[in-house]
């Protein structure tokens, strides 16, 4: 059965920008594309939001009124670009088969982890501890899908391993919400008394796609655990390159070995 492990750091825009700049950490930060105090919120810290700023609901001025230190940044693209390259990064130091998502999220092939390390749980851990060096602070699930795991990591304790043969059991607690369905078929299930996946996952699914139509049944197999496609790995690279700029000179073998082993690990 495979497994798969997800790795991921949340609200990557805001990671990203006080990665670039560590002064922002833990002040109320908000990111903004555009200019002028219209501009709306498009992603929030945690500061922010515990002063009850909500992205894509808040303008500037409006975010302002609830937080009067807010700092407002411009959302940078190249800082996500190279908070995710350094995710996908610590993501294929552990395992050969990755896919990264549009949002930077990388899921992982974590069937047969043990010859790199000892255990699931230990897979989990090391992605944590490999991002932390890269100065992100990621979540990491593991599970028998990619919905399994994301939620996993999403919800869980941080390094969430869920068992195999207990994932609806892990799901059955979650809100409805967590799936992200859209307006129409939330006020629906809602409407139905669905709150939370295992209500949503005991439902026949021929009958809510006749209803609601394949989204709703995808939701169904979502809640289940069920993934509607298998991982899909980048290609390997056909050339891996390492270089490292030397200040002295090498005069002899071993200080050239150990310079070559951190270069075989990096790559």
């Amino acid at each position: 059965m495979p497994r798969i492990a997800c790795l991921l750091v949340p609200d990557l825009p805001v990671a990203a920008a006080c990665r670039a700049d560590p002064e922002l950490a833990g002040r109320p930060l908000v990111l903004v594309e555009g200019s002028g105090p219209h501009a709306r919120v498009i992603a929030a810290s945690r500061a922010a939001r515990a002063r009850g700023v909500r992205p894509g609901r808040h303008t500037v001025t409006q975010a302002r009124a609830l937080a009067a230190d807010l700092v407002v940044r411009t959302r940078d693209a190249a800082a996500e670009r190279s908070a995710a390259h350094a995710l996908a990064e610590v993501a294929a130091s552990l395992a050969s088969r990755t896919e990264t998502a549009a949002d930077g999220t990388v899921y992982l092939d974590a069937t047969g982890v043990t010859h790199l390390v000892a255990s699931e749980a230990a897979l989990a851990t090391a992605l944590v501890a490999r991002a932390a060096r890269v100065d992100l602070e990621a979540r990491v699930g593991v599970g028998a899908s990619m919905t399994v795991a994301r939620l996993a990591a999403e919800h869980g304790d941080g390094t969430e391993v869920v068992p195999a043969g207990v994932e609806r059991g892990f799901l059955a607690r979650l809100p409805l919400a967590c799936l992200a369905p859209g307006p129409d078929i939330a006020t629906t299930l809602q409407r139905w008394g669905i709150h939370r996946l295992g209500d949503l996952a005991r439902l026949p699914v021929a009958e809510v796609a006749t209803r609601l139509g394949p989204a709703g049944a995808a939701l169904i197999r979502a809640a289940r655990g069920e993934d509607e496609r298998p991982l899909a790995p980048e290609p390997l690279p056909a050339v891996v390159e390492e270089a490292v700029a030397l200040e002295y000179a090498l005069d002899s073998l071993e200080p050239l070995l150990f310079v070559l082993r951190g270069l075989v690990e990096r790559a």
